[in-house]
């Protein structure tokens, strides 16, 4: 397991595995589903990779294999689609500076 993929969470519909995660979205920053990849049965064992668009509409990437296969795909080039997308606040300093 890659400490990127932390908190993503797999659904199935139908033959479609849905990768998401649950993000901090619209004004209140209410935790959602925000899905990320979709994984198509191509038939065979094979499943092709489609990636969610900022618009919400979704990209075929032209990759397509077993989910092993698909792994190095997910954990190289397509790693940065799974990673959650807030990061920490840094902590404030506290006292003062200088000498």
């Amino acid at each position: 397991m890659i400490a990127e993929a932390d908190g993503l969470s797999v659904r199935c519909e139908g033959k479609t595995l849905v990768l998401s995660r649950k993000e901090a979205l619209g004004p209140r920053g209410r935790l959602e589903d925000d899905d990320r990849i979709k994984l198509t049965y191509l038939g065979g064992g094979a499943y092709g990779i489609w990636v969610s668009l900022s618009g919400g509409e979704y990209e075929f990437t032209d990759l397509g294999g077993s989910i092993e296969d698909l792994r190095a795909h997910l954990e190289g080039p397509l790693l940065h689609v799974i990673r959650a997308w807030t990061t920490p606040k840094p902590k404030k300093r506290r006292g003062t500076s200088g000498t």
